[in-house]
């Protein structure tokens, strides 16, 4: 197996990656130009065609950043559409200009953080383009930080500026004098190396493909040194694998744990921290399994996540409880919250002194993350990279065996990458101001872990893709569907003639007729569709979308495209629509991001545009309306069992549980079945329920077939019009690699 990298080398078992690696890190400096600006946070550099964001490099592409110059030589002024048309496209280039056009100043609007509704930078003019509506600054040969004096205050404000300036040169120049003389007279040693932040120069001197087993890896990575530790799924399961650290052959871990998933390795190398992976917000039990064998232990008493311990022997242990951080003793008695994060915490680590804590907070309703700090004893929570980025996707850092590095993993324009940044050791010695990037290329690298003598650092590097396949339960055969085309969340309209899907992994929604012909894009980044479904007249579609910083929102969109309509202005997560018969209304699941634990099933009627509660539906949180108007099946977020909803007695009940978990599902045209996946058992399988009966039964075995896990944590299964089953299979290449790294 083989996959090519963006400068044409291809990978084979064992090669090294070539052209994905940054060779030498670091801030990369501006280039020297009369062509630079400022604006807000911003400065760009348009000879050199690069936008800066507090000193820091913003990715922009070609495009976006033509239009950004030709507004930047004519802030406040109208930069027509033909005149932005002549500029991006030549006079003989074939292309949807206004759609082509407004794709690009999403992306301008994107990189800078910007709405179209309460613009701060680019100002919509309607029927004729776009005004820069911030003050622009012109800017000398540095990137600066901060403000800078304008060209038009007055020359006496100029002169105190000037004046007070030079007082605080001299003022500054005298304090380091006094200093420099201070530590030579103590003894501190070079001046220089202790007064200076140093630049932060990593080089990727080697790297290596460790595993070849073309099997999805989940959650974090462990090593004890000579071994990695890792989950794998495969066939609706989880297990534990291990590797060794030179490559080579993967071996299962035997456990009896349920859905294990890897979290920690205690600091005697003993024992792994497996937690028994559920649905559930608070999270799960803890397990120790002994190495290289042995039955796995209960901790009693803790239940959580992102748990494990401080490098010390004996070390504290840590976990986190929905937003709580807990310590306990090493054994996991006598928990002690000490803090309280604005989300989710997970991958919780402690620092190799051991006086802090670093973990992710987890935002599940925006789809973001960002890691914060807190001292040992529970004082000084913060986040670690406050406006670093825009809508983060920061997680899973750890540092460096002797404390001088922490790294990270990144989220940007859909690639993971890893990002290193420099932790201050001594009074005089500053941390680097900024994280540096790590890895580049087309490899997504995720879960980086050190190796125990800091030389080399172990991830996931992942490309990812998705084919749609088609069961046929007559002939029990498998059959591609829509062949060449990555995606899943499959819809058909009520006459059978066309679909919607959803592209995998950019998450854009795209209609077509059945065979693929006819394609046309819905929706454009930044905005995420997921779970999207035609409204019975066939002319309109609802789908959930996700802008960055922004919940998961119940929108409607013509076939046709256009503006998407967003139902609802308020901050509540909504997901997975459903119509009702008569395209009146549509139900989906709805869940408070102030508290983790409410979740209910909400109908919006589109006449009045008043939402309502569904009776009795607190606790579940996605749902389906039967073809007939009659009833509505729902599941609970831990998607254990499955609940109807009768309209006519407004009552609900217990159709069938202890099935697994259970997946996507779907209603028969009839109303009289219920069709969905159960995974994470050791008999994944697809099923049909009769609802009058509650009698189940197995249409297919998932055993063997690699589901892609959505972006709801279950794979997506869909029917086809002749009620044969469509799934999306995971064919993306997924596996650990080492980069040997040489540190200042």
């Amino acid at each position: 197996m083989s996959s090519e990298l963006g400068d044409g080398t291809c990978l084979q078992s064992g090669d090294k990656i070539r052209g994905t690696l940054l060779g030498m890190v670091g801030m990369k400096t501006p280039t020297n130009g009369p062509h630079r600006f400022g604006f807000g946070l911003f400065e760009a550099d348009l000879s050199a065609r690069e936008l800066y964001r507090r000193g820091f490099l913003v990715h922009l592409q070609d495009q976006p950043f033509q239009v950004l110059a030709m507004l930047l030589e004519r802030p406040g002024e109208v930069v027509t559409r033909e005149e932005l048309r002549k500029k991006l496209w030549s006079a003989d280039t074939f292309v949807d200009f206004d759609e082509g056009l407004n794709t690009v100043v999403k992306k301008l609007r994107y990189a800078l953080g910007d709405s179209p509704e309460n613009p701060t930078f680019i100002e919509t003019v309607p029927r004729r383009g776009y005004r820069l509506i911030v003050p622009v600054q012109a800017v000398g040969n540095h990137i600066s930080i901060g403000k800078t004096s304008s060209a038009f205050e007055a020359p006496e404000r100029l002169h105190r500026k000037r004046a007070a300036s030079v007082f605080r040169i001299v003022l500054a120049a005298s304090l380091s004098i006094f200093v420099i003389v201070l530590m030579i007279a103590v003894g501190l040693g070079p001046v220089g190396a202790w007064l200076t932040t140093p630049t932060l120069a990593l080089r990727i001197v080697d790297s290596k493909q460790i595993t070849n087993d073309g099997i999805p890896k989940t959650g974090a990575l462990v090593t004890d040194g000579s071994r990695i530790y890792f989950g794998e799924f495969s066939s609706g399961r989880s297990t534990v694998k291990e590797v060794s650290t030179a490559g080579g052959d993967t071996d299962i871990v035997q456990t009896t744990v349920a859905t294990p998933i890897v979290e920690a390795i205690s600091p005697d190398q003993s024992h792994l921290l497996l937690q028994s992976g559920n649905f559930e917000v608070e999270g799960g039990d803890f397990w120790l399994l002994p190495l290289p064998a042995g039955s796995a232990h209960h901790i009693e008493g803790v239940f959580g996540h992102g748990g494990g311990w401080a490098s010390t022997p004996n070390g504290r242990f840590t976990f986190g409880k929905g937003r709580d951080l807990f310590v306990a003793n090493h054994d996991g008695s006598n928990p002690r919250k000490i803090a309280t994060a604005p989300g989710q915490i997970g991958d919780i680590k402690f620092s190799p002194d051991s006086s802090r804590l670093r973990f992710t907070v987890y935002d599940l309703g925006k789809r973001t993350s960002s890691i914060w700090e807190v001292r040992s004893e529970g004082s000084g929570l913060r986040p670690l990279l406050p406006d670093w980025s825009y809508a983060p996707h920061e997680c899973c850092g750890n540092w460096t065996p002797d404390g001088r590095y922490y790294f990270f993993q990144s989220v940007r324009d859909g690639v993971s990458r890893i990002w290193m940044m420099a932790e201050q050791t001594g009074v005089f010695h500053k941390a680097a101001p900024n994280p540096l990037q790590l890895t580049a290329g087309p490899l997504s690298f995720t879960y980086p872990v050190s190796s125990k003598d800091g030389k080399t650092l172990f991830a996931i590097g992942e490309r990812r893709r998705a084919e749609l396949v088609r069961y046929d339960p007559r002939s029990k055969d498998w059959a591609s569907f829509l062949e060449g085309i990555s995606a899943d969340y499959v819809d058909f309209s009520p006459d059978g003639r066309w679909i919607t899907y959803i592209t995998y992994p950019d998450g854009a929604l795209w209609r077509s007729r059945t065979d693929g012909t006819q394609r046309l894009q819905l929706t454009f980044s930044p905005v995420r569709a997921a779970t999207a479904r035609w409204s019975p007249n066939g002319q309109r579609i609802a789908f959930s979308a996700l802008i960055p910083g922004k919940p998961w929102k119940i929108s409607l969109i013509s076939r046709d495209g256009g503006a998407a309509e967003q139902l609802t202005p308020n901050d509540t997560v909504e997901l997975d629509p459903s119509w009702s018969p008569d395209g009146n209304e549509l139900v989906f699941g709805a869940h408070a991001t102030e508290h983790s634990d409410q979740d209910w099933i909400e109908s919006f009627d589109l006449k009045t545009r008043q939402p309502s509660r569904i009776p009795g539906s607190a606790g579940l949180f996605v749902s389906r309306w039967s073809p007939n108007g009659r009833y509505l099946i729902a599941i609970p977020f831990n998607a254990k069992k499955f609940l109807l909803f009768d309209y006519g007695t407004q009552k609900w009940r217990e159709l069938i549980s202890n099935v697994g978990t259970i997946g996507y599902f779907s209603w028969s045209p009839d109303s009289t079945y219920v069709y969905f996946t159960s995974v994470f058992t050791s008999d994944a399988a697809y099923f049909r329920l009769r609802i009058d009966a509650s009698k189940l039964d197995r249409i297919a075995s998932l055993k063997g077939i690699q589901l892609l896990v959505s972006d709801f944590g279950v794979p997506w299964s869909g029917l086809t019009p002749d009620q044969s089953p469509l799934f999306a299979r995971d064919i993306s290449t997924q596996e650990i690699y080492a980069l040997d790294w040489q540190l200042p």
